[in-house]
């Protein structure tokens, strides 16, 4: 199965972000771990450790866990500030 999980983005140089009435710039990056403490579905999960900001929001070691679902992969949860980032 192949997967795709976002792990980095920066908007600072690609962009007009961060001056008045401009969009917020977002800067994120993620530390990958896998989890081997338990398995889910026959799999470990993944650990990732969010640290940047996001429209607004910083985050500090964040951690945000991803399970293996059988037939989809691993899937990013809905509150991961880097999912669908490609």
């Amino acid at each position: 199965m192949e997967n795709w999980i976002g792990a980095g983005f920066d908007s600072d140089g690609s962009d007009s972000c961060g001056g008045k009435r401009q969009r917020l710039c977002n800067d994120r990056s993620a530390d990958l771990e896998i989890d081997t403490n338990k398995t889910v579905n026959g799999f470990y999960p993944l650990k990732l450790t969010v640290n940047g900001y996001n429209q607004g929001k910083t985050y500090k070691n964040s951690v945000f866990y991803l399970n293996y679902q059988k037939d989809k992969g691993y899937i990013e949860p809905n509150n991961y500030p880097l999912k669908d980032n490609y």
